[in-house]
């Protein structure tokens, strides 16, 4: 299950391994229509606009995103971007350019889409060879961040890197060790052992949770 709140609409987006999501207003107290997703693979995050209370950015694990309107009943969805064949991991919208938003793949993709051109990403960074686990964006700073996942050859570190958005060499990187002697000890390739990243939301920190209950909090510095 993946949820998105919309702090300033009082709305909650619910979504998962279902064909619908659920919408929760919190100032009526009342349930929402659903919205079709109008696919069959699970929805893997959502992000609400930042500049409107009616739209949100979904994305799926059959690397498909898509731009809903809840206002539309009938037909919400008024974009689709299929550029990528790989689960999204999670989609993040532009700190700074309005109209943009991110994603990271389970490929080791990130790719940066803006919704006034075509469907296809405007640019793409292969920053993780053997797959991508966790990604963020900094809500107010160009940069992202990314974790690298565990694969039958690269079990024992991650790899965590910051991205600047604007450029192409990583500000910053570190390996920390996953505490797996082997690999067929780790349970699922679509569970990262760092089962999670997040930014400040202002401050220049970012926290990786990992799998035995601890978290990891880390600054950057961006030059």
């Amino acid at each position: 299950m993946v949820m998105d709140w919309k702090q300033t609409a009082g709305v909650l987006l619910v979504g998962g391994d279902s064909k619908v999501i659920k919408v929760w207003d919190a100032q009526t107290e009342t349930q929402n229509p659903d919205i079709e997703t109008n696919t069959d693979s699970p929805l893997t995050s959502i992000i609400s606009d930042p500049s409107s209370s009616q739209t949100f950015v979904a994305s799926f694990a059959d690397g498909s995103i898509k731009v809903f309107d809840r206002r539309l009943e009938e037909h919400p969805v008024v974009r689709s971007f299929r550029d990528s064949t790989s689960w999204i991991q999670n989609v993040r919208w532009h700190p700074v350019l309005a109209g943009q938003f991110l994603s990271g793949s389970r490929d080791g993709q990130v790719k940066l889409f803006d919704m006034r051109t075509s469907d296809m990403a405007t640019r793409t960074w292969d920053v993780h060879a053997d797959g991508l686990a966790s990604f963020d964006v900094h809500p107010l700073s160009a940069v992202f961040a990314s974790t690298s996942a565990v694969t039958p050859t690269t079990f024992r570190p991650q790899r965590t890197i910051i991205n600047p958005i604007s450029g192409h060499a990583p500000l910053t990187s570190y390996y920390s060790l996953t505490g797996l002697n082997a690999y067929r000890n780790f349970p699922s390739s679509y569970i990262p052992r760092h089962t999670s990243l997040v930014f400040h939301p202002r401050e220049m920190l970012y926290a990786t949770g990992a799998a035995d209950g601890t978290i990891r909090i880390n600054g950057c510095r961006l030059g």
